[in-house]
């Protein structure tokens, strides 16, 4: 059978591939097109990324390791309306609800084909998709055998959907005078590659994308960060990091107050970020907030860049010994010895505090006693905690939940971490629950269960 992926939120557009387009406000399972049946029945979920009318899944098929062809399959889910699944072809011919996972390729509109290239990583905008594709080991394969290591890892990157802000890495406009700059088809994102170099990390904002570009292997690569898109919040100003600004202030003005901040520009096409990562450490996860970024190091340290205006990044490059990372929109969440701390924007309980004030000072999330957070991660406006006690483990939700979000039934928004009653929303299935993974979405939360029948 496939992966059980149960998801709720947010859905007016499909996305939560559900089956219908209503919001649902307890966890459902997901659905996939019947054309999939022969070949996701052993599969494992490797990513999900969830916008504001699209989510893609990144599935491994779980193939014979012994068979070079590709192993990963990506999905979507939805409604297209400026190609953010893909040209519009013959499964995505009208601009409606798909509402259940089916098959994406941005590939054939190319002229590649998707024997030779595997999607390896995705990450979304607001209605934007970026995929990186790797050559596959069979294409490797079929070229001289002294040059199949250099072959297997040639990457490209590519992305579809709307381009307001220069998402698909490109600040020329796409398709002049159609809706939102939708792209007729997929652009390839230039990332400036060097010989050698993979894409470790991509994640996206709610207009811009980061990713993280490693060579060599272990601990000891070498790592660069490139950005695009969005820019004039600061998504890609890290000089609150380094102590000096890329871009040129203003002339000065007369008037009070005038011709003292940077002038940044709307967009940037991809651009290096001069980030100070000691040599003896590397980037092992970031988390975007909608004009904020967060990035953990392997030594404990973070480092945080980008719109300030909710308190969101104050402070954080001081705190030592983090081990997990996750924004909102508006706000920072760390994990540290399986304990939760937030700060930034609170207008919608996001922070899980008392009160509605939002706060640039780290402060802690009470959890249920007895209670160990495991994994963190964020929605636009919620959190989603996988916790664990003893032999037991659960999700918990805090947050903004307008859409159901939060999976309790209702859409009263909380502001402490609040148990999801996962075996009741599926009775039919009983046996203890096992987590393998969750995701947060646009007003969308995400989990992937296994259910061990003893």
């Amino acid at each position: 059978m496939p992966p059980l992926l149960a998801a709720c939120g947010s859905n007016g557009s499909g996305q939560l591939a559900i089956s219908h387009s209503q919001d649902a406000n307890t966890l459902r399972p997901c659905c996939f097109h019947p054309s999939l049946d022969s070949v996701i029945g052993n599969a494992q979920v490797l990513d999900l990324v969830s916008a504001s009318t699209h989510s893609l899944l990144l599935l491994n098929l779980n193939t014979d390791s012994a068979d070079p062809g590709n192993t990963s399959l990506l999905l979507g889910a939805g409604i297209n309306s400026v190609g953010q699944l893909g040209p519009r072809c013959a499964l995505w011919d009208e601009v409606k609800a798909e509402t259940r996972f089916k098959a994406v390729d941005l590939l054939g509109p190319l002229g590649l084909a998707q024997a030779d290239w595997e999607p390896i990583k995705i990450a979304s905008t607001w209605t934007s998709s970026l995929v990186v594709y790797q050559r596959s080991p069979r294409a490797a394969l079929g070229s001289d055998s002294s040059a199949v290591k250099e072959e297997f890892a040639e990457q490209m990157v590519l992305a579809s959907g709307s381009n307001d802000f220069g998402e698909l890495g490109t600040t020329r406009a796409l398709d002049e005078g159609s809706p939102s700059n939708s792209s007729a088809k997929p652009t390839m994102v230039d990332l400036g590659l060097r010989r050698g170099e993979w894409v470790e990390r991509v994640e996206g904002g709610s207009r811009h994308f980061v990713a993280v570009i490693s060579a060599g292997n272990g601990d000891a690569r070498k790592q660069r960060v490139v950005g695009w898109g969005a820019a004039r919040k600061g998504e890609l100003d890290v000089s609150v990091l380094v102590g000096e600004s890329a871009f040129e202030p203003p002339r000065e003005a007369k008037g009070k107050g005038k011709g003292k901040s940077v002038a940044r520009p709307l967009t940037l096409p991809p651009t290096e970020l001069n980030l100070p990562i000691p040599v003896d450490t590397h980037i092992t996860d970031m988390s975007i907030g909608a004009s904020h970024t967060l990035i953990l190091l392997a030594n404990g340290d973070v480092l945080a860049w980008g719109s300030d205006t909710k308190g969101q990044i104050t402070g954080l490059t001081e705190i030592r010994g983090v081990n997990g990372i996750a924004a909102t929109w508006g706000g920072s969440y760390i994990l540290k010895d399986h304990e939760i701390w937030s700060q930034g924007s609170n207008n919608q309980s996001q922070l899980l505090r008392q009160t509605l004030d939002s706060d640039s000072a780290l402060e802690p999330v009470r959890i249920e006693e007895g209670w160990r957070a495991r994994d963190l991660v964020a929605g636009s406006e919620h959190v989603i905690i996988v916790a664990s006690r003893e032999d037991d483990e659960s999700v918990w939700t805090g947050g903004w939940n307008e859409h159901g979000n939060l999976g309790m039934g209702d859409q009263t928004d909380r502001h402490e971490l609040t148990r999801v009653d996962i075996k009741t929303a599926f009775p039919e299935l009983g046996g203890r629950v096992k987590i393998r993974d969750a995701w947060g979405g646009c007003a969308a939360t995400w989990v992937w269960l296994d259910f061990d029948r003893v």
